[in-house]
């Protein structure tokens, strides 16, 4: 992350924005005002500052300063019963981690990205948005409703990352640790993978439920849903690569499921929530939760769907969308604490619909049509090119040429395949690494577009082993030159 401008620039920014408040509050207290350093629940900020003094005096499991009943000593706040240790109990050291903890929920969220989203763009966008975006809430409070609607983002610190780190330590923290277990995961599904994963995994989780449970729980139940959408996706994936001659049975490998048990599942859903909100149950209020919830409900199923159709780290985030959505609207006691990091899987969802549904560099069709006008002039049935799916499945319709990747079902193994070209096309990828996949697949031709059809940021330069055949605005087509090899 270091090395990106953007993305340190970013950070910094977010540094700021949470730091001069303080700086502020501080340096213009009315002389017979004391600024009690927070800007939220002053209550709690009083019990972490009393935390930290009892780990000063080198304690490890405390008790309850704010009450005269005999108690037996507990381990209750580690994280900074621990700063009390390693430095004074100050209003300086407890912002000092705020701080700390801001730049590693920073790293880690930076990991995290790296290996949910494909492309470059992608990236740098999720990353801004995550970091530094709000809601609508402004407009709310601008336009008077704000008695009437409590915007998340601005009465609930949590739902933003800036609103966290604004608050306190561990808020920053929890979500740095929440990152590194989801980063951890999806490495460990990676074959192979690099030993002590797992374990790093465990610890963090381990750390995680010390620092925040609420955090705990949520992550817990992410991945126990993402375990069973990838069982199902096995399922999926079976029966579509069926043996050459069998018809797949691509409708026997879909959940089948009428429209019914959604609509009695969320009439039910609503009642509960209804029941445990306090509110009358009205017949209106029924009806209303038949005709409006299964909507959402029905919406969650078939987003579970489409999540077995994409790589491992986008069916994490649709995961996440569903499961963390459905615990924030849930009938749960705690069901307003599940809102920390929920901006990171919006913005990320948000960041691939900027750079794939409305692309901020939208592919030139005629520049596409030249290049594949070029290879039925210049390739034939001895080629394979290396192409972004969407483009490579017009390739054999319009030209004489392979390709390695593009028909759904045509293609044997499309999602590997696919998968493996996000990663050849990412601008991270070395240079070995991609020579080594074209001279291993056969690789005779490849077409590059930067940034495009959802692809990363490589445009070929400077690589020994491809030659420039052919160039039409920002599209690129390679020959690979086996001699380089």
């Amino acid at each position: 992350m270091f090395r990106d401008r953007s993305a340190l620039l970013t950070l910094v920014l977010l540094l700021a924005l949470i730091s001069l408040p303080y700086i502020g509050a501080m340096a213009l207290a009315p002389a017979d005002k004391v600024f009690l350093q927070t800007f939220y629940n002053p209550q709690d900020t009083s019990v972490y500052l009393a935390t930290m003094r009892a780990g000063a005096r080198g304690e490890w499991l405390r008790t309850l300063p704010f009450t005269n009943e005999p108690q037996e000593p507990v381990l209750y706040y580690p994280f900074y019963l621990l700063l009390g240790h390693i430095a004074p109990p100050t209003a300086l050291t407890y912002h000092a981690a705020r701080l700390i903890t801001t730049i590693l929920m920073a790293l880690a969220l930076w990991a995290l990205l790296a290996e949910t989203l494909s492309a470059g763009q992608e990236r740098h966008i999720a990353f801004v948005l995550s970091l530094l975006g709000m809601g609508l809430g402004w407009l709310v409070v601008v336009s008077g409703l704000w008695q009437v609607i409590r915007p998340t983002d601005l009465y609930a610190p949590t739902s933003t990352l800036i609103g966290a780190s604004l608050a306190n330590p561990h808020f920053p923290l929890a979500v740095a640790l929440q990152c590194l277990i989801l980063t951890l995961y999806l490495r460990a599904r990676q074959t192979p993978y690099r030993p002590g994963t797992l374990l790093a995994a465990a610890l963090a989780g381990l750390a995680l439920s010390l620092t925040l449970p609420f955090q705990f729980f949520l992550t817990a139940a992410i991945l126990m849903a993402d375990a069973v959408v990838e069982s199902l996706r096995a399922r999926v994936r079976q029966a579509h690569h069926s043996p050459v001659g069998a018809k797949p049975d691509v409708e026997g490998a879909k959940p089948r499921a009428s429209g019914l048990p959604p609509i009695i599942v969320g009439g039910l859903f609503v009642d509960a929530v209804i029941r445990a909100r306090g509110f009358a149950p009205t017949a209106v209020m029924r009806a209303a939760g038949l005709i409006v919830l299964p909507g959402g409900v029905v919406l969650f199923y078939y987003l579970m769907l489409f999540a077995a159709r994409r790589s491992a780290g986008e069916q994490l985030l649709l995961v996440w969308l569903a499961v963390n959505g459905l615990l924030i609207i849930g009938p749960l006691d705690f069901s307003d604490r599940m809102s920390l990091g929920f901006g990171i899987v919006l913005a990320a969802l948000s960041a691939i619909a900027l750079a794939r549904v409305i692309p901020l560099h939208s592919p030139r069709l005629p520049d596409d049509a030249a290049a594949i006008e070029w290879l039925g002039a210049n390739a034939g049935r001895a080629d394979l090119v290396l192409a972004a799916p969407q483009i490579g499945n017009l390739i054999p319709a319009l030209t004489d040429a392979r390709i390695y990747a593009g028909h759904l079902y045509e293609t044997f193994q499309a999602e590997r395949k696919s998968a493996q070209t996000r990663v050849f096309f990412d601008s991270a990828t070395s240079d070995d690494a991609r020579r080594d996949f074209l001279w291993q697949q056969g690789v005779t031709l490849v077409y590059v577009h930067p940034g495009a059809y959802g692809q990363g940021d490589f445009d070929g330069t400077g690589a020994p082993f491809l030659k420039p055949v052919f160039r039409a605005g920002a599209i690129t087509l390679y020959r690979v030159d086996r001699e380089a090899y």
